[in-house]
């Protein structure tokens, strides 16, 4: 069972991913999974926007989901950031993670979740 603590985090996360997917323009075809939730991307580059849909979880979609916390899927530029690039936005998104306290782990290619970092603890 997720603690309201633990839930009121997991949407300061998925709100912020949200946020800095919208300010690079990079979160076309993506859905990030949150409390049972997740905001589905509609549209591309300056056209971008989230709707959230309910009853819906990480696990469903990929056997690498953590429920727990964030998991995100995608394609397209968040794609290419993950796969194919060590560069700045790549070490911002790492970065931003971090500033919660949690790291992430792509699980495929095309997902990632968000664990608690224990060093910082």
């Amino acid at each position: 069972m997720v603690s309201q603590a633990q839930k009121k985090k997991n949407k300061q996360m998925a709100d912020a991913i949200k946020k800095w997917m919208l300010k690079h323009e990079v979160g076309g075809d993506t859905r990030i999974y949150f409390n049972n939730m997740c905001y589905d991307s509609v549209g591309y580059g300056k056209n971008l926007k989230y709707r959230t849909l309910h009853n819906i979880k990480g696990s469903d979609y990929t056997n690498y989901a953590n429920d727990d916390t964030v998991t995100v899927t995608f394609e397209g530029e968040f794609y290419d950031i993950m796969n194919y690039s060590f560069g700045p936005l790549r070490e911002s998104f790492s970065k931003m993670i971090e500033k919660f306290g949690y790291y992430f782990e792509l699980g495929n290619a095309w997902n990632l979740s968000l664990y608690k970092n224990m060093r910082l603890i």
